[in-house]
């Protein structure tokens, strides 16, 4: 009887010892994944679209990489992330050209070279390598063309900028979706707001 007693009393301390240390184990995986504290590591999917709510099916569209024509900056690894619903059915295997609705886009903005919004001399954007996300959720026209993403963001820097291939000649996705033909406009850079002006075409 004493020795059942025993078993019975030590039964909630073995359940609260095991309890907490899968609680201990739960909180050392999170913060390890927030070790880096920088804001520039990659963020799988879209989960860093602060307003991409009409996309909650994404899936990965094409990636391309485009280089500014002054050779001011290059977009490389850019994801293009559409609802996976509204893709159509086709027989090329190139699902950008068939589909019409929301998109996000992430991947790498490069700076050779520090460059200035001639006209605001307060809005420069430094030479570096910079991880840029969706801010505002874009549009994708058929067949590839009016690409239209009104904000992204890099994850450091304070860097905004704004790709649209309307307007733009020929403009919207090329090269078997490859690359990206459009403008793009560089809105605002370290607190700053740039002039319009503030822009270059990429391919």
């Amino acid at each position: 009887m004493e020795r059942l007693n025993k078993k019975t009393l030590s039964f909630p301390a073995m359940v609260f010892t095991k309890t907490l240390a899968a609680l201990g184990i739960v909180l050392t995986l999170a913060a390890c994944g927030k070790g880096d504290g920088g804001g520039t590591t990659p963020i799988v999917g879209i989960n860093g679209c602060q307003n991409c709510g009409g996309i909650t099916a994404p899936t990965v569209i094409t990636t391309f990489s485009s280089q500014a024509s002054t050779n001011a900056f290059t977009l490389s690894n850019m994801q293009v992330y559409a609802q996976a619903g509204l893709i159509q059915p086709n027989a090329s295997g190139y699902n950008y050209k068939w589909y019409n609705g929301p998109i996000a886009m992430q991947g790498t903005l490069t700076v050779p070279t520090t460059f200035y919004d001639t006209t605001n001399s307060g809005c420069v954007v430094p030479a570096g390598t910079y991880y840029l996300q969706t801010y505002s959720v874009g549009q994708l026209g058929n067949l590839g063309a009016n690409v239209s993403v009104p904000a992204l963001l890099t994850t450091a820097g304070n860097i905004e900028l704004k790709i649209e291939s309307t307007g733009v000649a020929g403009g919207g996705f090329v090269d078997e979706g490859r690359k990206l033909y459009a403008k793009v406009t560089i809105v605002r850079a370290n607190g700053y707001v740039c002039s319009a002006m503030f822009a270059d075409t990429i391919l």
